[in-house]
């Protein structure tokens, strides 16, 4: 799936994780690391697929399931922080991002540099 997400092939990645979500959940449970990494994928896919208000939730539900059952500085739950996190930045929601910065990988807090024929940064 990561090589799919390299290929930029969002629907890919997605159409896979859902279809192993389920079986996971019923093998390990729905808060097993394995399930809730299927989620994080689901879930940064819809981001990916610019599907935000799906996503949203989702990503929601998976970082709180994440945190209650992994703790807030497991790897996982970072994970899963960090998609609710670029669902928010793509929302241009300011508030969720600051409520969701400490969950968010270092890349994110970083602006990505101006293009050269683009406007300067803000």
């Amino acid at each position: 799936m990561l090589r799919l997400f390299r290929d930029r092939d969002s629907q890919g990645a997605l159409d896979i994780a859902r279809r192993f979500e389920e079986p996971s959940t019923r093998k390990y449970g729905a808060n097993h690391t394995a399930t809730l990494r299927f989620r994080c994928i689901i879930g940064e896919a819809l981001l990916a697929l610019n599907k935000l208000d799906e996503a949203l939730p989702y990503a929601q539900a998976t970082f709180e399931a994440a945190r209650a059952n992994l703790g807030p500085a497991h790897p996982d739950t970072k994970i899963a922080g960090s998609v609710v996190y670029g669902v928010y930045a793509a929302k241009d929601d300011t508030r969720g991002m600051e409520k969701m910065r400490p969950f968010a990988r270092d890349e994110q807090l970083t602006p990505p540099p101006p293009k050269p024929d683009g406007p300067p940064p803000k």
